[in-house]
């Protein structure tokens, strides 16, 4: 499939230090086609990632999140739980060292050369060299929806040929959806799925807030990536023909051929759990999230008429 891309050079930028300021010196971009996805979370980013890496060239990691830019965030937890998400991985890996198939050995290089990225010009050449055989890449990390304005700027310098790919779903949903991926892997929270309480403070955590501001992460990412391309999970996912449509759209933005085969396109990445919101809380959670609706319809953006 082809498509066109320029050689790899080195870039004059800012390279960040650990507190966050710049300084100049010679940094490295990747800068090829590359697709990134900012979030949001639980609005089919993982769909995209996986018919990205089973369906056309672009190179999607062995972890379809990165996390690298998370650095960057003013949120602490996001600061730190991306490593550590990356460090559990090692250890696990690690434990299982040996019976390791080779598989699972390229997955743990991988991840050990992932630690160790350090700087922009870390994780530019780390992407330079693991997808090197392929003409594009991408990186797919929900939480860098919740940066701030600097956070998008580095990625701007970094992947200057970069499309920036956001994804929203229904904010009430995609919360719920958010709550129950929480369960899944925090036994203990289970409460938030059936008091009502709980989830409203659950609503009010800091990531949870800033992943649901729709409009703040839209500001900040036009700013940076003017031609951003917006996706609307409920149109998305309509059917067999829009969702082809959709990957054709990205394919398009990074300069490949489009797919002509729809088979098994919708198919489910890391289905949650079947359980729904209580009918009695949605216009609970749709009061308290309205500010999200009025600040997308402020900003002039046609949401989907499911979302009403």
């Amino acid at each position: 499939m082809p498509g066109s891309c320029t050689r790899n050079r080195p870039s004059e930028t800012g390279r960040a230090r650990d507190d966050g300021r710049v300084q100049k010196s010679m940094v490295k971009t990747y800068d090829k086609p590359f697709l990134l996805c900012v979030g949001a979370q639980k609005s089919a980013t993982s769909w995209v990632a996986e018919m990205m890496r089973t369906k056309t060239p672009v190179w999607v990691g062995a972890f379809k999140e990165f996390h690298y830019f998370d650095r960057y965030s003013e949120i602490p937890s996001v600061r730190v739980n991306g490593d550590k998400r990356f460090h559990d991985r090692f250890k696990r890996l690690t434990s299982e060292l040996p019976g390791m198939r080779d598989v699972a050995r390229n997955r743990l290089i991988w991840l050990m050369d992932r630690l160790l990225i350090d700087s922009d010009e870390d994780y530019a050449e780390y992407i330079t060299r693991y997808s090197s055989a392929a003409p594009a890449a991408a990186d797919f990390t929900p939480e860098y929806a919740t940066l701030p304005q600097v956070a998008f700027e580095r990625m701007k310098a970094v992947l200057p040929n970069a499309t920036a790919l956001y994804m929203m779903r229904d904010p009430v949903a995609r919360a719920w959806s958010g709550a129950k991926h929480r369960v899944s892997f925090i036994k203990s929270d289970e409460p938030i799925l059936t008091d009502l309480d709980r989830f409203l403070r659950f609503l009010d955590e800091p990531l949870i807030k800033a992943f649901a501001d729709y409009p703040t992460t839209m500001q900040r990412l036009q700013k940076t990536f003017p031609e951003a391309r917006i996706g609307f999970y409920e149109e998305i996912l309509e059917s067999d023909e829009t969702a082809l449509a959709f990957i054709n759209v990205l394919l398009g933005d990074l300069g490949f051929d489009p797919l002509e085969d729809a088979s098994d396109i919708r198919r489910q990445v890391y289905a949650g759990q079947s359980k729904s919101m209580p009918e009695a809380w949605v216009p609970v959670i749709r009061e308290k999230l309205d500010p999200v609706y009025k600040g997308l319809s402020d900003m002039g953006l046609e949401v989907p008429k499911t979302w009403l």
